[in-house]
Parts: C-alpha cells; structure tokens; sequence
C-alpha cells in the first residue's frame, strides 16, 4: 500500500497513475502540525479529488481534529497512540470498505 507523503510545494512532484504507481489508499498521519503540509499539499497540488478517495488514519483523536477540514473517504483513529494500533485500525477500516 502505497502512503501518501505530502511535500512542500517547491518539491511536490506530479504522480502518474499506472499500474507501478497507483493512487494512495491511506495516509498515515502522526502529528496535529501535519495539517499544514496536508492543507498545502491540497491547495498547490489540486489533491482535493484524490483525497476523498483516501483514508486518513490518524494516530489520536487531536491528528484527526486537525485534519478534519479535508474531504477524506474517511478518518480512522488509532485505539492507542503507537504505529501498531494505527496500522490495525486502518487494516480494519480497509478490510471492512472493501467488503
């Protein structure tokens, strides 16, 4: 699964979509400061369409209030505050999307 990393907008690289580089699936997101390189990202690189198709797993509630202002497929959040806890909850929310 690939994970979506925003860059400043001074990196920000295009991405193809084919088959060695498909669209992102989920978003880690670990910090409520990545608001800022997420609503950047949005904004300069037009992401508003790919991100509603994009889970965004956040690892406490606070991430997941800072992220809210973006159109998601939908916000998960860690039941505890470690990567193995964000990693099951965006598995679950995965596994259950898919059917």
């Amino acid at each position: 699964m690939k994970q979506f990393l925003p860059q400043p907008r001074s990196r920000t690289r295009r991405l193809h979509r084919s088959p060695e580089n498909p669209p992102a699936e989920a978003a880690a997101l670990f910090s409520p400061t990545q608001r800022f390189a997420v609503h950047s990202a949005r904004e300069a690189g037009g992401l508003e369409a790919r991100l509603a198709n994009v889970v965004a797993a956040c690892l406490s509630e606070a991430v997941a209030d800072a992220v809210r202002g973006v159109r998601w497929k939908s916000v998960v959040i860690a039941g505890e505050r470690n990567s193995e806890s964000l990693l099951a909850a965006l598995a679950n929310e995965i596994t259950t999307s898919r059917g």
